[in-house]
């Protein structure tokens, strides 16, 4: 598969996109296979965000990428729970 990784936006570490729909597939509990046209990358190939400002503030994350999916699919589905 092509390189295509998104950046956290928070910390250094890359993450493929097959990666992240893979977490994001296991967190909402979905079962089928993932499938990507690799004819058509989207825009760049790597995408990088300067966290230099919050590593000079010394900010961390409190969650993992992992934790944080999770609380937003709870969020959201709990949204959805009162909205119906």
């Amino acid at each position: 598969m092509n390189k295509i990784v998104l950046i956290t936006g928070v910390t250094d570490e890359e993450v493929f996109i097959s990666e992240l729909a893979e977490k994001i597939k296991t967190v909402v509990r979905r079962q089928g296979k993932l499938s990507f046209n690799l004819n058509k990358p989207d825009d760049t190939m790597r995408k990088l965000i300067d966290v230099s400002k919050l590593n000079n503030l010394r900010w961390k994350p409190n969650v993992t990428l992992v934790e944080g999916i999770s609380k937003l699919y709870n969020w959201y589905t709990n949204k959805l729970t009162k909205i119906n």
